[in-house]
């Protein structure tokens, strides 16, 4: 598994850029190119929470320090209400 810090994060419906405490985009397998971000999010986590119950995909735009503006799709995986922590989910190439 590879991991990346994330720099920046943008999430289509939030209208900003997530605040965050930590955002890390891990790489988890070449053969089906399985990824997630998991974020250490301190913001209101309605927007999360609908998207999962609904099944929403949501698009973002992030940045490491190897790349810029890479842009997806993912499914939200994870949100704990009592804690910061959300996990986006995707398969294949960004």
């Amino acid at each position: 598994m590879r991991t990346y810090s994330v720099k920046k994060l943008f999430i289509e419906g939030l209208e900003e850029e997530v605040n965050y405490n930590q955002v890390y985009f891990k790489i988890h397998g070449d053969k089906d190119c399985k990824w997630t971000i998991d974020i250490e999010y301190s913001g209101p986590k309605d927007f999360f929470i609908m998207a999962a119950y609904y099944g929403r995909e949501v698009e973002f735009t992030f940045s490491t320090i190897y790349a810029t503006d890479i842009k997806g799709i993912a499914e939200v995986k994870k949100v704990q209400v009592n804690s910061n922590y959300v996990q986006l989910s995707g398969i294949g190439l960004l």
